[in-house]
């Protein structure tokens, strides 16, 4: 990388007086866009600015926002061990349930309780609810399976 030392701060003369230049003569340049490109360049300026009137950017990544009136939850298994309850509708996130890990080279299911180490846990009735499945072998497809009816039948979704 090359860092250019200059004794002087801020814009160079020349940069100035070529600034200077284009803004005065700003009508005139027009002006010539407009002849050599049959008028497009000022017809794609207006639009652009009409669009930018018209359209604001949506603050938060520009995803319209979701309506989650009626949620129908789901127990969703992610491929990184996640134990989710998750809206059909619109697939986001309604709470974290806990984790499948492996324990003693078996998988099992660990809720998110404080004791499980987990900072941001369940609340307590949900807790309780679904207590006697801390410690459930989730092994394969099959027991991924089992567990995810058996925390539906327990939190009533099934």
């Amino acid at each position: 990388m090359v860092t250019i030392i200059s004794k002087s701060d801020g814009p160079r003369r020349d940069d100035v007086a070529a600034k200077r230049f284009i803004e005065q003569n700003r009508s005139t340049i027009t002006r010539l866009a407009d002849h050599l490109t049959q008028g497009a360049y000022s017809a794609n300026r207006a639009a652009e600015q009409a669009r930018v009137l018209v359209e604001p950017p949506s603050a938060g990544g520009g995803r319209a926002p979701v309506s989650i009136d009626n949620p129908v939850p789901y127990v969703k298994l992610s491929p990184n061990g996640r134990v989710l309850l998750v809206d059909l509708n619109t697939a986001r996130q309604l709470e974290f349930l806990g984790e499948v890990r492996r324990r003693d080279g078996r998988s099992a299911f660990v809720l998110a309780s404080a004791a499980n180490g987990f900072i941001s846990a369940l609340d307590e009735d949900t807790a309780a609810r679904l207590a006697d499945l801390d410690g459930m072998l989730a092994e394969g497809r099959e027991g991924s399976e089992a567990l995810k009816h058996e925390i539906a039948r327990k939190l009533g979704l099934a």
